[in-house]
């Protein structure tokens, strides 16, 4: 059986900045990846996709990747060419189109990896595959009249190709907001079924948000400072508008322009829906949560010498109508329904080591998994803000290569 020390489970920007560190210290190490270098990057994204976060954030090890203005917002393609560059500075000892069916603890110690291309002993692993693995559907859409098209955001390209009518987009997270604001600004008629999802500004008082994280600290905040504890990996992450210069953006003023707003989807039967009363309410904790970043900046100013622009209005003074909780789909001319309702994790139906908590996450403490030689690298949350993040994926590899080296 073939034998190195270390595999790497993944071939994104945690899988190519831990191989980064693995062969800065000559520590022998394949990367195994199941289709191709940045493969989730080419995938589930759609045409007009950018990043809400800004090229300076973009912290990946190695000779620089992008030429690129640091206030800008790479598109797909950037990304992808970033992390192709990356791969090829390195020469990385990588492997694609290795499917990998179990990770099982060898004996009598480390692991042994069976793949598609023949088993592999490993001392330890890097488990880079990140935390979105499958498109979460409801199990309510079975009960859809299958004339109705149905599409995960990830499934998603551009509104001129889907079919004619309406358009009901589920969930307000990144992609629900981006998408919603994108087919509405197209023409289209858009009923948009709000979640919990806070949002934040664009841009305040003359910076981006992300500048004002950074020198808040709230970027690089551990995990297990945050008021909310180890459930923040689990609370849906703020919307932010992707584009500056549109401010103020909050969904109503897209209601304001004509999109309909409705509370969470909660049943539907055939070309029928059921909405909850709660539309109003998502709203105002959305507002809460943008007010309270900005009151935040507002006391750091006041108590700082940062020089700063005038506070701005955050939200749009317009109460939507409030919508009917039932809907006949067909009966309003929707022809589709664009599911952004987020992806699970799955680690447990082929990670056969390691402890995992009741929701499956990775018991870990910053990549260090309790089981000795198994790491992580890239999850939501695993340290801080940025650990799934280009901006802080690469710190926490290399704490998990240092402990490795040291264990």
């Amino acid at each position: 059986m073939e034998r190195t020390k270390v595999a790497v489970i993944g071939a994104g920007q945690a899988g190519l900045s831990a191989s980064y560190h693995l062969a800065h210290h000559e520590v022998d190490h394949v990367v195994l990846e199941r289709n191709r270098v940045a493969d989730s990057w080419h995938r589930g994204r759609w045409d007009s996709f950018r990043l809400v976060t800004q090229n300076w954030q973009w912290r990946l090890p190695g000779p620089p990747q992008l030429a690129t203005e640091p206030e800008a917002f790479m598109t797909q393609a950037d990304v992808i060419g970033g992390l192709e560059q990356l791969a090829g500075a390195l020469d990385t000892p990588l492997r694609t189109g290795v499917t990998i069916s179990s990770v099982e603890p060898g004996s009598p110690h480390g692991f042994q990896i069976e793949t598609s291309a023949g088993a592999l002993a490993a001392d330890a692993v890097v488990v880079a595959t990140g935390t979105y693995h499958h498109a979460a559907i409801p199990a309510l859409a079975r009960r859809l009249d299958p004339s109705i098209q149905q599409l995960h955001s990830s499934e998603y390209r551009n509104p001129a190709a889907l079919p004619p009518g309406a358009v009901l987009v589920v969930g307000s997270g990144q992609s629900g907001w981006q998408i919603a604001r994108e087919i509405h600004q197209a023409g289209r008629q858009v009923h948009w079924s709000l979640g919990r999802a806070s949002r934040l500004p664009r841009s305040y008082r003359g910076r981006d948000i992300f500048r004002w994280m950074k020198v808040l600290g709230l970027l690089d905040l551990p995990m297990g400072d945050h008021p909310a504890g180890p459930r923040i990996r689990h609370e849906p992450k703020p919307f932010i508008c992707p584009s500056p210069g549109d401010e103020p953006e909050d969904p109503r003023r897209l209601a304001q322009e004509g999109l309909v707003l409705h509370g969470r989807l909660e049943l539907v039967n055939a070309g029928k829906a059921r909405f909850g009363d709660d539309m109003r309410r998502n709203l105002r904790e959305a507002d809460e949560a943008c007010l309270g970043m900005a009151t935040l900046i507002d006391t750091f100013i006041e108590h700082s010498s940062a020089t700063a622009s005038p506070p701005a209005k955050l939200i749009t003074r317009f109460d939507p109508p409030e919508p009917a909780l039932d809907l006949n789909l067909r009966g309003e001319g929707i022809g589709t329904i664009i599911w952004a309702t987020g992806y699970r994790s799955d680690w447990q139906s082929w990670l056969k080591a390691g402890a995992f908590d009741r929701r499956g996450y990775p018991l870990q403490d910053r990549g260090v998994s309790p089981h000795l030689g198994l790491y992580f690298a890239g999850l939501d949350w695993m340290h801080t803000w940025g650990s799934g993040l280009l901006y802080g994926v690469a710190d926490d590899a290399a704490h998990v290569v240092e402990h490795l080296l040291s264990a």
